[in-house]
């Protein structure tokens, strides 16, 4: 099985590669937007074509032919559905704003959509038996990675490998908890195909890039890591609600895989708003600018951060099997985490100061 999984993981990354080439030729000719929009700023000002969203989604529907022809049609239930059509919002909603400058509250109106649909198809933080709670989480949580993974997009190859990370977190946890319904097959089946579809964009995107994802990208991927993680990152496999009101192993598991976006926007946050300055206006503050600053290329602040996800995804494949034992020491274990990385960027911006 395994062989198979790596079969289809590399005859995708080999279509990508094609797909990603086929589109850096013909951008010009569709007129697809190659700058970037007011209040967004890049490391680098040098303008891209902003097409790698669209190489996403052709992957995703290459995933979606495939999961047709290798599961029946009573295998899409409202939760696969949901997931799909979530997706397809995110990119719509990002395609649109990449074509014509629209106003925040278009993108912010996609986003809350997208958590609606899935909720409503089933996909949702089960935090408690509390609806209201859980619904109000699962739109936080949606819009917050949408967003998270919309501002990481500064710097060549930043968000690609930390999706990359994120949705080979997940496939880990689909593998050790042993999840093999229908649902969690379609799911893992979509999730190699794009996942061989960011590493094809990757080749054009690692510094110096030659494309960027544009927000069709960053909105798809966003839609498409808030919708996977719940599924296999918030909920676990035989979960059972405790008289607690909160779960803290839900936050401590998430929180690792999705590290790096939720360090860079909370820093980005606290930053901008102690500066009296919206914190959706663009800059040159972020933890990759940083990184920058202090003397590393950008292809080796491209590194650093994919070894930082690399150990965050490690760090997942030695607690998912705990999930049903979990004690104290592995939640403050994951927040000890998290501190240490995020002191460290403000230790860096500190030193740039001086």
């Amino acid at each position: 099985m395994l062989n198979t999984y790596l079969i289809i993981y590399g005859a995708s990354l080999l279509i990508a590669i094609g797909v990603n080439y086929f589109l850096l030729k013909k951008y010009a000719e569709w007129g697809v937007k190659d700058h970037e929009e007011e209040g967004q700023e890049r490391w680098v000002s040098i303008t891209k074509p902003a097409v790698g969203g669209i190489g996403f989604f052709i992957m995703f529907v290459i995933a979606f032919a495939y999961v047709i022809l290798t599961k029946s049609f009573t295998s899409f239930n409202l939760p696969v559905i949901g997931f799909i059509f979530a997706t397809i919002i995110g990119f719509t909603t990002g395609l649109i704003d990449d074509r014509k400058a629209m106003p925040p509250w278009f993108k912010f109106a996609g986003q809350i959509l997208c958590g609606l649909v899935l909720y409503f198809s089933g996909i949702f933080i089960e935090m408690n038996t509390i609806p209201a709670c859980n619904l109000f989480i699962t739109l936080f949580w949606v819009v917050g990675i949408m967003n998270s993974v919309n501002m990481l997009d500064n710097m060549d190859g930043i968000t690609a490998s930390t999706a990359y990370f994120i949705i080979l977190s997940c496939m880990i946890a689909h593998f050790t908890e042993g999840l093999y319904t229908d649902f969690h097959g379609i799911l893992l089946g979509i999730a190699i195909i794009v996942l061989g579809g960011v590493s094809g964009f990757l080749k054009y995107n690692w510094a110096p890039a030659k494309m960027y994802m544009g927000d069709s990208g960053s909105q798809f991927l966003g839609a498409f890591l808030a919708g996977i993680s719940m599924v296999y990152l918030w909920n676990f496999k035989d979960y059972e609600y405790a008289e607690n009101f909160i779960q803290w192993r839900q936050f401590a598991i998430p929180l690792i895989a999705f590290v790096v976006p939720i360090i860079d926007t909370s820093t980005v946050f606290i930053r901008r708003i102690a500066r009296g300055q919206s914190p959706f206006v663009g800059g040159r503050d972020h933890t990759t600018h940083q990184l920058a600053i202090a003397g590393l290329k950008d292809g080796k602040v491209g590194l650093v951060f994919m070894m930082i996800n690399l150990f965050s995804a490690m760090l997942i494949y030695w607690l998912i099997p705990k999930t049903n034992n979990w004690n104290t020491a592995y939640t403050l274990g994951a927040f000890f985490y998290f501190t240490i990385l995020f002191t460290g960027f403000q230790l860096v911006y500190w030193w740039n100061k001086k």
